[in-house]
């Protein structure tokens, strides 16, 4: 494996990162912890 896919490996991993109970982070969750912040979303991975 070259390192530069390592790295882009490190970074998927890295953007779905898992919490506490083993869910993946995600735009909804955040939704759904600080639903003031609606209006910052990230964007859906789609």
């Amino acid at each position: 494996m070259q390192p530069g896919a390592l790295a882009h490996k490190r970074f998927i991993l890295a953007r779905f990162e898992v919490d506490e109970w083993g869910n993946r982070r995600s735009p909804q969750c955040i939704d759904t912890l600080f639903p003031n912040k609606r209006h910052k979303r990230l964007p859906s991975i789609s």
